[in-house]
Formats: structure tokens, sequence, C-alpha cells
């Protein structure tokens, strides 16, 4: 079996960008597992274990929804986190100039739906996960670290690159956190 999802991936400089977001919640002591930069993806659908004779049909569907949108432009947004403030478990980034990406993702999941992949029921929502806290130790200073940054933030100097390829990707889970490797590749054709 294949575990596997369908992901934008991010260029180098918006990795690295993501790397500096994340360095002053590194240096506040948190009890968390902080995401390498060169596995920083933009998730668009999970899809699980799947047998490996279906990776064909499945980057077919994929190339079918990428082909009819044309490449957008993203620009990383602000922080925040998961579930709530009450109790934080993920530190996350969000995304501008998302309605492209919407739409892409929409039409991903319809097509993979075909191929029995149920759609999610919790509505997507664009997010590039910095961190997941393993307890609430340091909460507080997270929080004021992220309410910080926002106040900070300027979107016309936020980090901006183009979406235009959505890629099938393999994760595997080693002892040192998970390892991706793309299977497929389909480019954002649509447009004028």
């Amino acid at each position: 079996m294949i575990r596997s999802f369908v992901a934008v991936s991010l260029p180098q400089d918006v990795r690295q960008a993501l790397e500096r977001t994340a360095l002053p919640f590194k240096r506040l002591g948190l009890n968390a597992r902080f995401a390498s930069p060169g596995s920083m993806h933009l998730t668009l659908k999970f899809l699980g274990d799947i047998e490996p004779g279906r990776v064909d049909s499945l980057a077919a569907q994929i190339s079918g929804a990428a082909c009819i949108h044309a490449p957008f432009r993203l620009t990383l947004g602000t922080l925040g986190v998961f579930p709530g403030r009450r109790r934080p478990r993920v530190l996350w980034r969000g995304m501008r100039g998302i309605v492209p990406l919407l739409e892409l993702q929409r039409s991903v999941s319809s097509l993979l739906a075909q191929e029995g992949f149920e759609p999610d029921k919790r509505p997507y929502a664009p997010h590039l996960t910095l961190a997941r806290l393993r307890s609430p130790r340091g909460s507080q200073a997270l929080l004021e670290e992220v309410e910080r940054f926002n106040e900070e933030y300027e979107e016309s100097q936020a980090e901006a690159f183009e979406v235009t390829q959505v890629n099938l990707f393999q994760s595997i889970l080693k002892p040192s956190g998970a390892e991706y490797r793309i299977l497929s590749s389909a480019p954002l054709e649509g447009g004028p």
C-alpha cells in the first residue's frame, strides 16, 4: 500500500520564509515538533493508503482537474492555531489570494470522488503547518508571538509564489519524520 495525498509544492524561497517564520517559536521552548522546510507543502486532498496499481488512474483524474485551471499566485498570510486559542495543538500559516486554490481543490476532490474518495466533511481550510504541539507548555507565549506576528504582517511584503502544477505524493513514514516523494505531476493549463 502507498500512503498518499495531493498537494501543491512550495518553491525554495517560500520554504525558507516559513523557516524564518518558525524561528521565534523555536526559541520559546515549546514541547513541539516543527515541520522540516523541505517537507512543507499545501495539501489539497489526503487519500490515505492506496493500491500501487491505482496510481495511474488517480494521476489521470488529478491531471483532468488541473488542466482546466490556469496558474495562479498565492501569498503567505497571517498565523493561526488549531483547534483554537484555549488549547492550541497546531501552529499554521495561512494563505492570501485563495479563491483559485479553493476552486482547484474542489475540482480535485470532485474528480477523486469518482475514484471512491469521499469528499471531506469539513470545509477546506488552506494552511501550512509549521509545528505540532505535544503539550500546552508555553501556550501563552506562543499565542503572544502569533499576535505580534499578525500585528506586524503586511501583505505587500509577504512572500508570494506561482502555483503551476499539482502533485500526487507518496508519504513514507520514518522515525525521523515523514519523507515525501512525487508520484506524478499535473500542470495547470487552463485559462485564455
